[in-house]
């Protein structure tokens, strides 16, 4: 069981803030915590200044290779949910590469129960789970590992830009840097037209060969 509270930091005119704190029932400390800002429409610019990656459709691209049972987090039941195909990427569990690519992941992926609205849009909450996905770009730069790696968050900030009826959608992700046991990573989030849905930014903290994820 878990207890939510709720909190309006600010209520106005054109912009409001919510924030909304997570717990296991019975404890003090959150175990969670989301800050939520929510603005209306106003008069501004209106571009895109960041391309999508050059890459196939969807179908033409890569189905990843299925994780070995010392693999728990690639096997998570969340993936599950979830059809995925890879454009240049290499499991971290595959020894026959050496790494020191780009720190950069390209996948498509939809879900296979799109999450729809009434008007046939996709739930744009949909956007945070694939957007909490950066690993992986790390770990093209890294190489094959000995054992499990862990990359949890410190943050995760989501900026929702558009709504689509696009069921696959093209994540780019990258890791810009890495250093004393962090990585700052970024995923930028397309429909299949193109269109920048979502651009996520994320600081992760590093665990190395946890034994405990062993076997």
């Amino acid at each position: 069981e878990v207890e939510i509270d709720v909190r309006v930091l600010r209520r106005g005119r054109g912009m409001s803030q919510v924030e909304v704190g997570l717990r296991n029932a019975g404890e003090d400390a959150p175990g969670h915590t989301t800050l939520a800002v929510f603005g209306r429409g106003r008069p501004g610019p209106t571009f895109t200044d960041v391309r999508p990656p050059d890459v196939p459709e969807p179908l033409d691209c890569e189905l990843p290779p299925v994780p070995p049972a010392d693999a728990p987090m690639a096997r998570a039941a969340f993936f599950d949910r979830l059809e995925v195909r890879s454009h240049g990427m290499r499991a971290t569990w595959d020894p026959d590469w050496e790494g020191g690519g780009p720190a950069r992941a390209i996948r498509w992926l939809r879900y296979r129960r799109a999450p729809r609205l009434e008007d046939g849009t996709l739930d744009p909450l949909a956007y945070v789970p694939v957007c909490d996905t950066m690993p992986p770009s790390l770990f093209q730069k890294l190489g094959p590992q000995p054992g499990p790696m862990l990359a949890p968050s410190c943050d995760l900030n989501v900026h929702f830009l558009r709504t689509t009826k696009s069921e696959w959608w093209l994540l780019d992700g990258r890791t810009h840097d890495a250093g004393d046991g962090y990585a700052s990573a970024t995923i930028d989030l397309w429909d299949a037209d193109r269109r920048l849905l979502a651009r996520a930014t994320q600081l992760m903290y590093l665990r190395m060969d946890v034994p405990e994820l062993r076997g």
